[in-house]
Formats: C-alpha cells, structure tokens, sequence
C-alpha cells in the first residue's frame, strides 16, 4: 500500500502553480522519512566533492571527508 510521501500536519496550500507536466514521470522513486508530529527542528547535512573533469576525479577528496 502506497502513503502520501508528505504527512497531512505539514500539507500547506501551493503558494505557486506546479511547473512540471501533467505526464511528467520523474527518473527515480520519491522516498521519504517519517518524523513524530511534535519534531520540532531537523538538521542535514550533504557533503560532497566537484571536479573540474571526471579525470581529476583520483578519489582523494572524497577520502577526507
């Protein structure tokens, strides 16, 4: 059984129209993450590494994170 990926306490009214198609298909599967309703806060972090080329890419960057 599928469930709504955004949990009715945070559903807000669109403030902008949607700007995809309606036959638009997104590449991967929407995930998502569950939080009790009375979480308050949420901290992330993304890290990551960029290159000029794929050929500078050697791994080294990505080690020391």
């Amino acid at each position: 059984m599928l469930e709504e990926v955004i949990p009715e306490h945070l559903v807000q009214e669109r403030t902008r129209p949607v700007s995809t198609p309606p036959s638009y298909e997104p590449a991967l599967s929407p995930y998502g993450a569950c939080f009790p309703q009375r979480t308050k806060d949420l901290v992330m972090a993304i890290m990551g590494a960029q290159f000029a080329s794929a050929a500078d890419d050697d791994g080294s960057a990505l080690r020391v994170l």
